[in-house]
């Protein structure tokens, strides 16, 4: 694992005791979970539909539309 586990601060309820975790493989990660008031964060990944990705392309101004969505790895 190449991860790191480290004391945090819950933005919920204040507990200085809350569990942190960051990693970087295969891609950045942050989670926080807190067992005093039970709030935590999670990291999820998904695939924009082909519209809302044109729709941010152009908003940002990167590149043409595309025509169909590229690959997208279910497994990560």
């Amino acid at each position: 694992m190449s991860g790191t586990s480290y004391p945090t601060h819950c933005p919920n309820c204040g507990n200085e005791d809350a569990y942190g975790y960051s990693d970087h493989k295969p891609f950045d990660v942050t989670n926080v979970e807190c067992l005093e008031c039970g709030f935590y964060t999670n990291t999820t990944i998904g695939q924009h539909d082909l519209e809302t990705l044109n729709e941010q392309r152009k908003d940002l101004e990167v590149g043409e539309p595309l025509d169909k969505l590229p690959p997208f790895d279910h497994t990560l």
